[in-house]
């Protein structure tokens, strides 16, 4: 799931409606609606602003076509709906399972997405033979944009076709802060469906040489502009509390509501579960216990019951992009 579908889920009449799911106490009567499926956590970049936990690289092999046609056939037999699936990672098309896996889901009938930093370029034309939708979010993770503008020509082809819609996702850092007008610019005449910055978050340690007044600003700038996508910012802070938002220590603005665990299955390469990103507590495999099991079982229960107590405001949650923020 992307950010922007994230936002829009946040602030949409389903978003204030999930409220309710707080009187399960911690059980949830929905099954999932979006898959994160974690296909690597190699990448062929080392960004200085990559918030991923270096060790499972060689913690979590990546996952073979073996063990996805386990995960689908779960998933296929414990819903009554095929979810949205989202290949993530590290990045996902490095994987040499990517491609078999990808046309698994997409012979399947399910819609897909994916996260990339443009090596996607190389599976275009097999994307673009695929007969649903499918859903690219780039990231922009470094001022030389020639690569993106590659891969935008690449699906671009074909736009005839129309089953591939492209996201760029901007990580605001050090080298781009005072520029994120011009970024956005550069891609003004792209047919992209969104354009999406986002805030480092989790450890103060991305923080470092950005300047908070500098990225309010942009920000504002940004704002009086008219584009023909939306130009989001992630996590949905307003700009006035930026500058809260990069200082040290906890962030002060409240934002205990996470919806997180009771909408998206997050699966690791090797078919644990786990309730997010950043905190990776094996919930439970795919690949021995049957998704319905394992979406209420007592430690997941357990899980969003003490979210629901201890609310989303403390760390590693305090600066969480998929919070609800006033």
């Amino acid at each position: 799931m992307n950010n922007k579908k994230l936002q829009i889920l946040s602030k949409s009449v389903l978003g204030r409606a999930l409220s309710i799911l707080g009187f399960f106490k911690g059980y949830d009567p929905l099954p999932p609606a979006y898959v994160a499926l974690y296909l690597t956590y190699r990448c062929d970049l080392n960004c200085p602003f990559c918030y991923q936990d270096k060790s499972k690289i060689t913690t979590f092999p990546d996952m073979t076509l073996e063990d996805a046609i386990i995960i689908e056939n779960n998933i296929r037999k414990s819903l009554w709906f095929k979810p949205r699936v989202h290949f993530f990672g590290g990045e996902p098309t490095i994987s040499a399972s990517f491609l078999p896996i990808f046309k698994l889901f997409a012979g399947k009938g399910y819609s897909l997405s994916l996260t990339s930093n443009g090596h996607v370029g190389k599976y275009a034309q097999e994307i673009l033979n695929t007969a649903g939708r499918v859903e690219i979010n780039l990231s922009l993770n470094t001022m030389d944009f020639g690569k993106t503008h590659s891969v935008l020509e690449m699906f671009a082809r074909d736009s005839g076709k129309k089953n591939v819609r492209i996201n760029l996702n901007c990580p605001i850092n050090r080298d781009n802060c005072g520029r994120l007008s011009e970024v956005v610019d550069e891609f003004k005449e792209s047919h992209v469906e969104s354009f999406v910055f986002q805030h480092p978050a989790f450890s103060q340690q991305y923080n470092i040489g950005l300047d908070p007044a500098t990225i309010e600003k942009q920000v504002g700038e940004i704002g009086k502009r008219k584009y023909k996508f939306p130009v989001l910012f992630n996590p949905r802070i307003r700009a006035r509390d930026i500058k809260s938002y990069y200082a040290e220590g906890p962030f002060p603005v409240s934002a205990s509501k996470c919806f997180y665990s009771w909408v998206v299955l997050l699966i690791q390469p090797n078919g644990d579960i786990a309730p997010c990103e950043m905190i990776s507590a094996a919930l439970g495999n795919m690949k021995n216990a049957s998704l319905k099991e394992l979406w209420n079982s007592k430690e997941f229960v357990t899980f969003r019951k003490s979210l629901l107590e201890r609310g989303a405001d403390r760390p590693p949650c305090s600066r969480c992009c998929h919070k609800r923020y006033p």
